[in-house]
């Protein structure tokens, strides 16, 4: 998700785009990398909202992480551009079913919106 005007002051006071448009790749790359890399240093396995800064020079940096779904993790959105339920596998993960018991173990990497 990327924000698209540089407005409000909480994160949830602005608009996003899914999938990115301006994020050049190999920083989408790192962003990739580095968050599956902290949810698996956190043991999260359930959705995990990270939140990234990304320098005019391509520097990527992580402003927060929280290992649960918060106001700006739009999960009926995301779910939609995916076509994953994701509320409903978070629910029957928290009863101990992975990833794999629900076959969702592909990266999905949206075109448009």
């Amino acid at each position: 998700m990327e924000h698209i005007e540089e407005v409000g002051i909480h994160s949830s006071d602005y608009a996003c785009s899914i999938a990115t448009k301006i994020i050049p790749s190999t920083c989408l790359e790192t962003i990739r990398l580095c968050t599956v890399h902290l949810a698996k240093q956190l043991y999260v396995d359930e959705l995990m909202n990270c939140q990234y800064a990304i320098t005019p020079s391509m520097d990527v940096f992580l402003l927060e992480a929280n290992p649960r779904a918060s106001c700006t993790v739009p999960v009926p959105f995301v779910s939609k551009v995916i076509n994953h339920p994701l509320a409903k596998y978070v629910s029957l993960m928290m009863f101990g079913k992975t990833f794999y018991d629900l076959q969702f173990t592909k990266k999905v990497i949206p075109k448009y919106v």
